[in-house]
């Protein structure tokens, strides 16, 4: 082999060695060419969780690309060119999830908190000949409203048990006939619950104390006709407050003769909540009672709000910072000031912590974040038709109906939003229990509970 030949392969193969030494190197960092653009580029890749199932398998661009496992549900999908994807996540006998993602050069596309759902959730029936129910704060129990023919009773269902629902109250409770009490206020936490019915003679009020409820204590209060509305005071004390002629007075139930106290006169509604008491006033001012009927209350908003239509306002106390549902509308409250946030309310959830809302109304649903700074609502959606029956699944998720169909809506704006629908019911009213992550729908006269919609 002559010199000029030998250098040639020399040359070549050094040549050679430093093209894929770059390359490797180039590959190492991630930097792959793009031969849609002719040119070097830095890789991304998805960082993909999905809580719920395991076994999901991750599509690409409708090419199956990695699946999750019982020990890791997290997958990391690299060296990506940047560009945009079709994301699927699919198993069998659950609803997909599918987003078009993009992958930026160098950085890594999150995709969190993916929960898949069934196609088919299961229900199984947990009482019949039910008027309506109530979810205690905790989601523990559930207290269902009976009706058959013309007699009624409320029942108590432990959310955790399979037993059978314990009769608390019912007709045969009560020496008058032809009366049906409604709820008025319910201590879970405290096992007693409060009943009102008015007749053309008094107004009737009982207590249920269920310590035992196999055998409750139901007591009954002296108090005067035409009571427009009652309620426990505080967990920690027996006392009711209750309305009467625009009069707001407290009394203790366990006194033989309860002497009742006044607290405000000229007032139109009142609300508990966190232990506290709020009242509102014929000259629109919102006030915090204090602890001492004899001492005057707190009035939180310096310029009075417009009293029109129904006086009847709700109040969410979180430490500190007030919300207010009135009037169909919601207002922040802070520093003496009342601001609305939005003008047609229907509903509002605030079961999954103190500070994040989410509300519904005039067809849309919105989230809101007390913690932020920035006191602005995020608009989620807008439907054909309003929601009902809101209620936060976990933080990515609600669940609501529309009509007669019960929808599961993810929070993550990017591209669209999954909406699906897992199940139909005739005009349901629904209850997410965060206890044992069950959906309970009251159908037909019929209570039913699902199978855990959550890990």
């Amino acid at each position: 082999m002559d010199k000029k030949i030998r250098l040639v392969i020399i040359l070549t193969s050094a040549v050679i060695f430093v093209v894929a030494g770059a390359y490797l190197f180039l590959y190492s960092q991630g930097i792959r060419v793009d031969f849609a653009k002719w040119r070097l580029v830095k890789t991304g890749g998805f960082d993909v969780q999905v809580t719920s199932p395991s076994g999901a398998d991750i599509y690409l661009n409708n090419k199956k690309n990695k699946t999750t496992s019982f020990l890791s549900s997290s997958v990391f999908i690299k060296n990506l060119l940047p560009r945009a994807y079709k994301v699927e996540i699919k198993k069998d006998g659950y609803l997909s999830w599918q987003k078009n993602l993009s992958v930026e050069e160098g950085l890594v596309t999150k995709i969190k908190n993916i929960v898949l759902f069934k196609q088919n959730a299961d229900f199984e029936n947990v009482a019949q000949d039910i008027e309506n129910f109530w979810a205690s704060r905790n989601g523990q129990r559930i207290l269902a409203q009976s009706k058959l023919n013309q007699s009624w009773g409320f029942s108590l269902i432990e959310a955790s048990s399979k037993k059978a629902p314990t009769v608390l109250f019912d007709q045969s409770s009560l020496k008058e006939k032809g009366i049906t009490p409604l709820l008025q206020d319910w201590q879970d936490e405290n096992r007693r619950i409060l009943f009102h019915a008015s007749t053309s003679l008094e107004d009737k009020i009982w207590i249920v104390q269920y310590d035992n409820p196999e055998k409750p204590e139901i007591s009954t209060l002296p108090i005067e006709k035409e009571v427009t509305k009652i309620a426990f005071l505080a967990k920690d004390t027996s006392q009711v407050v209750y309305l009467k002629s625009n009069n707001l007075y407290t009394l203790d139930f366990k006194e033989k003769v309860p002497p009742r106290k006044l607290i405000a006169n000229k007032v139109l509604w009142f609300d508990v909540t966190q232990d506290n008491l709020y009242y509102l006033t014929q000259n629109g001012f919102i006030v915090k009672a204090a602890s001492n009927p004899q001492d005057k209350g707190d009035i939180l908003n310096q310029t009075p709000i417009e009293v029109s239509g129904s006086p009847q306002f709700k109040i969410y106390d979180n430490a500190g910072s007030l919300l207010l549902h009135f009037n169909q509308g919601l207002y922040y409250l802070t520093d003496r000031e009342l601001t609305k946030l939005t003008q047609v309310i229907q509903g509002l959830d605030d079961s999954l912590s103190p500070t994040n809302f989410c509300f519904w109304g005039n067809q849309e649903i919105w989230l809101f974040d007390n913690s932020q700074s920035e006191k602005n609502p995020k608009f989620l959606n807008r439907f054909w038709k309003s929601p009902n029956n809101v209620f936060w699944l976990n933080p990515e998720y609600l669940v609501f109906n529309i009509g007669d169909e019960i929808k599961i809506t993810e929070l993550d704006e990017r591209d669209y939003l999954n909406i699906i629908t897992i199940k139909s019911f005739k005009e349901p009213k629904i209850y997410f229990n965060h206890s044992d992550k069950k959906l309970y729908v009251l159908s037909e006269k019929t209570l039913y509970s699902s199978e855990r919609l959550l890990p």
